[in-house]
């Protein structure tokens, strides 16, 4: 890959996957096609309790609020800055791949508190952002 052999690409990757990527990734609006493809055990025992748990609804309607959702996506591009972490990422290839998750979810996060496209119709109700999860 280029970005791999042209340093000046590298942070260009990262806007991309911080910012471009969560919106591309909310266009193509990929919850039905992902749960469908998941294992019958898995959706029964993992994900069917994790959407249903009061604690998870009250996490991800907490970090969904536009405020916070805010302050999370400049903060993880703005950490990861901090030369001390910058470095790090560079001389560990661990911690560096761990940025990689960390852009992704704020950028989720904060294309999905804008609700950043929401293709589906608007229902009297309805709470913006993670509400897709929301037992019905």
């Amino acid at each position: 890959m280029l970005a791999e052999r042209v340093f000046a690409l590298h942070p260009v990757q990262h806007l991309l996957l911080h910012s471009l990527g969560p919106m591309l990734l909310m266009f193509a609006v990929p919850e039905v096609p992902l749960i469908a493809g998941m294992p019958e055990w898995l959706r029964r025992h993992v994900l069917t309790p994790l959407v249903t748990s009061l604690a998870m609804r009250a996490i991800f309607g907490f970090l969904s609020r536009p405020v916070v959702a805010i302050f999370l996506y400049l903060g993880s591009l703005y950490f990861w800055q901090i030369p001390e972490y910058h470095e790090m990422t560079l001389r560990d290839e661990s911690v560096h791949y761990l940025m990689h998750p960390s852009m992704l979810f704020t950028g989720l996060l904060f294309s999905g508190a804008f609700s950043i496209p929401d293709r589906r119709p608007w229902v009297p109700g309805m709470e913006p952002g993670w509400s897709c999860c929301a037992p019905r």
